[in-house]
């Protein structure tokens, strides 16, 4: 394999990063901050499609560019600077590295806050049932963002605090290809239900994306599914107060119980739904992860997390992204992605 082949498919160990940034985190929630939301619902909504045909991410692979380009990062700053900054050697490195080997056993335990005997609010087969208190932990970890485009649009995604500034989501969240360009404010509302922000309204310092959406992109959103990552940094320490998820590699891969938790666009504004699936180690490649979890627009950049009954801790393991008619996608945190993310927790 060419070392640019092995980089477009790296999965490998990554560094360590330190005990303190590598835990679950429940936070100490401040009633204090809480916010009534006004005129969300009064927003124009921008039109946005983010599917993927089967077959069409391994395509866009075979098709990338330099694979060194795609693993750096693209960044927007409060201040309106844009600028590419290469990969860290330490995660060029990893090229180098043997494959993770020893997959774990299968971990299919329901994280226990998905009370199996909660009323559902939605007809079979749509599986999906809503979040009523969004203050308690993991929930309050999780939040919606909206961003604005030059138009005075706006589009609803969803995001995961992983550490005390830092919010893991995808990067169509953050960058549209219909106006190539990234968006021109975003909004975090972390545990948001309905027009109630239990934590209050968050804004932004950083955004930061895989280079590769951008650089890989053939005109059609299918040609950079293998790149749909991001973070966005805010512009104060959230993670202290909501709490955080820790983030996992999942590589290699295994199968699992998959969580789902967002904001999906065709529920009543603003309100939080959870969904539980299989998740299939054979369903897996180097970069993404398909399964059958009811999703829905919003609910991209949902982290899909584990929970590990024995140990009582749930790790994120992907990002929820896109769809096609025949079963959703995400992005794995192969080593590779695991270690690309863990370098911009702040």
């Amino acid at each position: 394999m060419t070392l640019m082949r092995m980089l477009a498919f790296a999965a490998l160990t990554a560094l360590p990063v330190s005990a303190a940034m590598a835990q679950d985190d429940e936070g100490a929630p401040d009633a204090g901050d809480a916010i009534e939301v006004q005129g969300l619902d009064q927003r124009r909504i921008a039109t946005r499609t983010f599917s993927v045909e089967p077959g069409e991410a391994e395509r866009a692979l075979e098709g990338a560019a330099d694979p060194t380009i795609a693993l750096s990062e693209r960044r927007l700053t409060r201040a309106g600077a844009s600028e590419v900054v290469p990969p860290s050697r330490e995660l060029l490195d990893t090229v180098a590295a043997p494959r993770p080997q020893g997959a774990p056993g299968a971990q299919r335990d329901l994280d226990p806050v998905f009370d199996p005997a909660a009323e559902r609010t939605v007809f079979a087969p749509d599986d999906r049932v809503r979040i009523g208190d969004t203050t308690g932990y993991p929930f309050r970890a999780i939040g919606q963002i909206w961003g604005k485009l030059k138009d005075g649009s706006w589009y609803t995604c969803t995001g995961t605090m992983i550490d005390k500034r830092t919010v893991l989501t995808a990067a169509h969240c953050l960058y549209d290809h219909d106006t190539g360009d990234w968006a021109v404010d975003y909004e975090f509302y972390p545990g948001l239900n309905g027009s109630k922000a239990p934590f209050g309204k968050y804004g932004w310092d950083e955004v930061k994306i895989l280079n590769g959406y951008v650089s890989n992109y053939r005109g059609s959103y299918g040609t950079v599914v293998p790149w749909d990552l991001g973070v966005i940094i805010l512009d104060k320490n959230a993670g202290s107060k909501v709490g955080t998820l820790d983030i996992s590699r999942y590589d290699p891969a295994f199968d699992f119980t998959g969580n789902i938790v967002g904001y999906p666009g065709d529920k009543a504004e603003s309100t939080m739904w959870r969904a539980s699936c299989d998740m299939e180690s054979g369903r897996t490649d180097e970069q993404n992860m398909d399964y059958n979890c009811d999703t829905y627009s919003g609910t991209s950049g949902s982290s899909i997390y584990s929970y590990d009954k024995a140990n009582k801790k749930r790790k994120v393991l992907g990002v929820n992204i896109a769809s096609n008619s025949q079963y959703n996608v995400g992005i794995r945190l192969n080593a590779l992605y695991y270690q690309w993310v863990a370098e911009r927790r702040q």
